[in-house]
């Protein structure tokens, strides 16, 4: 298989549909981050076919921004993840189709 040559739906075969549970496949990575107030955190996990940010207190999804949301959506599946360790902050997520997405943090969220 070449660059781009495959699609989600094929890689998706592989982890089982949104419903389906216990068939979610790897975790590219994880990461804690500073809640929108202070001494709240938010817990962003990285997997091939999405990427999820949870409430570090009660474990809720966080809605991402629908530009965030859209770029996700147009490079899926993804293949790497990584979090600098200065500040300010960045994450990077490989995608199969070559692209890198290049994140900010601010206030949990992407």
């Amino acid at each position: 298989m070449g660059v781009g040559s495959s699609s989600s739906k094929q890689l998706a075969k592989s982890f089982g549909e949104e419903e389906e549970t216990g068939k979610r496949g790897p975790t590219l990575g994880s990461i804690l981050l500073e809640g929108p107030e202070a001494g709240t955190w938010r817990l962003l996990l990285v997997s091939p076919l999405r990427v999820q940010i949870f409430n570090g207190h009660d474990a809720k999804a966080v809605e991402l921004e629908e530009e965030t949301l859209g770029a996700l959506r147009r490079h899926t599946p993804f293949t790497a993840f990584c979090a600098s360790k200065e500040s300010p902050q960045r994450i990077a997520v490989g995608c199969q189709d070559g692209t890198v997405l290049v994140f900010n943090p601010s206030s949990g969220s992407l």
